[in-house]
């Protein structure tokens, strides 16, 4: 009976040894990359933006490479966060403006950062029969915007105070095609303005009607707007899809698209959640219309880690960057810059960006 007690301690000892040793391979997995737990992804939920957005889109495509029970459709972003700040299993792609704005108003917040997935650019449009060259020129004008509560809004308000554009009405306009495009027709705005992926469904299709001229940034001092938005930075809208436009590429500001969860989702999860996202970022570009492929061109994987010095990264995915080397720890160029940081153990101070 003794022998037989110590041949079973000898056994379970031996098991868990092996158990510690083995190592999960990854390299080559495709679509769906790890599956987490069935407790976590039963009750999984992703909040996006609307049907046409780009939010909606990359949250369809994450659903297909990573066990989601439902993707929500928002009304806006600042909803998705609250939501995520309140349920672990909320998940939500949103905008810098709104994340930045809620984490501002609530400093102990529960949202943590995983991921970037998406790019969005500043845009102002006007008929392209229209006198409006500049921001400027909107003096006593109307602008159309969705609500409130929508990100568009929200920086548009901060742009018109910062740079004293004064006399404009802003006018609500439902988040749809239709609406935007009834606005303009009935006269009852002179310009609208989004943040939006480009080629935009909506404005395509009312490009096709109306004929758009895109100004961008046009009349806005540099200097002024980077310390205003000192985080999001300029680059070039490609407008070309539009067809004859007047302008097919013009300058303006990025943002980008985030992917947010609740600071207690499971660690675990969240840096499986993070590897699978990195093992399918082709899959990200290339899958999906036209539309969303020409729109997921300028991302690339410099796009996906944390840019924003305010956001807090989940300790998932912060363990996954431990992981491959991108969190250093070291105030040294050879710890900023190179690859291979693992021995680096002082308190993290620097996060390198490919």
């Amino acid at each position: 009976m003794i022998l037989l007690s110590i041949l079973t301690i000898f056994i379970i000892i031996w098991y868990l040894i092996r158990l510690k040793k083995k190592k999960e391979n990854y390299s080559s997995y495709k679509k769906i990359t790890i599956t987490p737990t069935r407790s976590v992804w039963m009750n999984l939920k992703l909040n996006t933006y609307h049907k046409n957005s780009l939010h909606h889109e990359l949250g369809t495509i994450l659903s297909e490479i990573y066990p989601i029970r439902k993707v929500n459709i928002s009304k806006n972003t600042y909803k998705s966060i609250q939501n995520t700040n309140k349920y672990i299993n909320h998940l939500s792609l949103v905008d810098d403006t709104n994340y930045n704005n809620f984490i501002e108003k609530n400093p102990n917040n529960n949202i943590r950062f995983i991921s970037s997935l998406g790019i969005e650019y500043f845009t102002l449009i006007v008929k392209s029969s229209s006198s409006f060259k500049n921001w400027f020129n909107l003096k006593g004008s109307r602008i159309g915007v969705f609500s409130k509560l929508d990100a568009s809004y929200k920086t548009l308000k901060k742009i018109l105070v910062s740079f004293d554009i004064q006399s404009v009405i802003i006018h609500n306009i439902p988040i749809t095609k239709e609406g935007i495009l009834k606005a303009f027709q009935k006269n009852k705005i002179d310009a609208f303005f989004i943040i939006t992926s480009h080629p935009n469904k909506n404005l395509h299709y009312i490009n096709n009607i109306l004929k758009l001229r895109f100004i961008g940034i046009n009349g806005l001092n540099k200097d002024k707007l980077k310390l205003i938005f000192p985080y999001f930075s300029f680059n070039k809208m490609d407008l070309s899809y539009y067809g004859k436009i007047l302008n097919s590429s013009v300058e303006t500001i990025e943002t980008r698209i985030n992917l947010i969860c609740h600071k207690n989702s499971n660690r675990k999860e969240i840096c499986k959640l993070l590897e699978t996202i990195f093992a399918n970022i082709i899959h990200f570009k290339i899958h999906g219309c036209t539309e969303y492929r020409l729109a997921m061109r300028p991302f690339n994987p410099s796009h996906i880690y944390l840019n924003y010095p305010f956001y807090k990264l989940h300790i998932g995915a912060k363990d996954y960057y431990h992981k491959i080397g991108l969190i250093t720890n070291k105030n040294i160029n050879s710890c900023k810059y190179k690859v291979g940081v693992g021995k680096c153990t002082k308190k993290i101070n620097h996060f390198r960006l490919l």
